[in-house]
């Protein structure tokens, strides 16, 4: 069971392991939609990324100014040095 706490004060607990992308529907279709990376113990994640563990997630979409441009920044290191 994982227990996905929100920056709202809200939680979430899934039977297994939700996607990021699953936590953002379930929250709704808008930020779903909107979602372009989460935030999970401290490391930015693409949105199919399983989460298998208790903690805190934020959801990063186009209207976290600060966060967008070093968040794709970083997806993009990530998935080049996968490739390799």
């Amino acid at each position: 069971m994982a227990i996905i706490s929100l920056p709202d004060g809200s939680e979430k607990q899934y039977a297994s392991g939700p996607t990021i992308d699953q936590v953002a529907a379930d929250i709704g279709p808008g930020l779903r939609k909107a979602a372009l990376a989460g935030e999970f113990a401290g490391e930015l994640l693409d949105t199919s990324r399983e989460i298998d563990a208790n903690g805190a997630l934020r959801i990063i979409t186009g209207k976290d100014e600060d966060t967008c441009c070093s968040s794709t920044s970083s997806l993009c290191k990530k998935s080049t040095r996968r490739e390799r």
